[in-house]
């Protein structure tokens, strides 16, 4: 591989390692202390949302994917992390919440400035678009995952307060290694006079990709949400089954990546969802239960890296597609923390029991299969290669 593309991606994993230890710290941290899950969605939503409004008020609409902007936020947030720790204020509920949405609002940053960089990397002819998107899913997939191991360990060996510190010394030492990666290319936007009806066309299929993946971001949402409630509650079963069925979700999702699609990745993809939610919540065995997150890692994954390959090959402007990419992931994680945290308090407000959390979870699974299934019946299809064909 390329050492620039290695580069690149290596410095991607260890943002979202980063991130992840923080998100997972943080979040246990607040658990423990509210016992409230409602906080677990407003952490992601408020940090996506937050760079998103502010992308629409502030001309510049790409600052939120530069590396400028990555730098700097990283460096403000050794500052906060040194600012706490002067003032020993690490145990103050506020300061943790703000200490997690702060870093989910880098992670998102950070994520929108590597898929643009990715795309630039298409563009280049350094990488085929299938690659490209599989690859940076990989990448996004283990630095979550070994973050989130190496968060729950660090917090459970060193304590609490030796964990600012370190995210204090990693965030300005991943501040400077962004130096080191060259900025996305400038490009000017070229005025098109082709035909309309062709232009039409791209931006729809720039909304159907966009809501392919805010669906996958719907689901993530709803599984991280519902499957440990209705698990533990209505099932009465140990986390260990909790994080069997993780552990299975992800080698799914892992699957998706490394192994080829055939042409007809999405139909493929809504029948496992389907199946996925409804054996979970119907087997009332737990190994049997947790083996039917497989189907469902492997679907939700199969239609994100698809429908970002989609995006990444297509011929139009340069800036068009970083705008894809970023509004994609911005409503990802939007949805993926707002919706299920809605329902959560919905179904708490009106006292339903833990059964309905599974019940929310096949309404969710069917929802997003039938409109796969609606936005993908005519658009073109992805062979093995990439190449779109009708």
């Amino acid at each position: 591989m390329n050492s620039t593309l290695l580069k690149t991606y290596l410095l991607l994993a260890f943002s979202v390692f980063l991130d992840m230890s923080i998100q997972i710290v943080m979040i246990w941290k607040i658990l423990e202390i509210t016992s409230s899950t409602v906080y677990m969605g407003m952490i992601v939503s408020i940090g996506a949302v937050t760079p998103f409004i502010l992308s629409k008020i502030i001309q510049k609409k790409d600052i939120f994917y530069k590396k400028s902007t990555i730098t700097t936020l990283r460096a403000v947030f050794f500052a906060c992390m040194a600012t706490v720790l002067y003032f020993d204020a690490t145990g103050m509920i506020y300061i943790i919440f703000m200490i997690a949405v702060f870093s989910s609002c880098n992670m998102v940053c950070s994520i929108n400035t590597f898929e643009v960089k990715n795309s630039s990397f298409v563009k280049s002819k350094l990488i085929e678009a299938s690659k490209a998107s599989r690859v940076l899913q990989t990448t996004i997939q283990f630095g979550a995952f070994f973050g989130a191991l190496f968060g729950g360990w660090y917090l459970k060996a060193m304590g609490f307060e030796n964990f600012i510190y370190y995210i204090a010394v990693m965030s300005i030492l991943l501040s400077v290694s962004y130096l080191f990666v060259s900025d996305v290319d400038k490009e000017e936007a070229v005025a098109e006079k082709g035909d309309q009806q062709a232009l039409s066309g791209k931006r729809e299929r720039f909304i159907i990709q966009v809501t392919l993946s805010v669906l996958t971001g719907l689901h993530i949402g709803a599984f991280n949400t519902f499957v440990p409630v209705y698990y533990q509650l209505f099932r009465e079963w140990g986390p260990d089954i909790l994080g069997f069925a993780s552990g299975l979700a992800g080698i799914g999702a892992l699957c998706a990546a490394l192994l080829p699609q055939n042409k007809h990745v999405y139909l493929l993809s809504a029948v496992l969802l389907l199946v996925g939610d409804i054996g979970l919540f119907f087997m009332d065995m737990p190994y049997l239960s947790v083996l039917f997150c497989f189907c469902i890692g492997y679907a939700v994954n199969s239609v994100r890296i698809t429908s970002r390959t989609e995006i990444l090959k297509s011929d139009a402007d340069q800036s068009d597609v970083n705008n894809a990419i970023s509004h994609s992931n911005y409503l990802f994680y939007i949805v993926s923390g707002t919706i299920p945290m809605l329902v959560t308090m919905g179904l708490t407000y009106f006292s339903f029991s833990s059964q309905a959390y599974g019940v929310s979870l096949i309404l969710v699974g069917v929802f997003s299969a039938v409109v796969i299934l609606l936005l993908t019946r005519t658009k073109k299809t992805v062979t093995l290669e990439g190449a779109y064909e009708k």
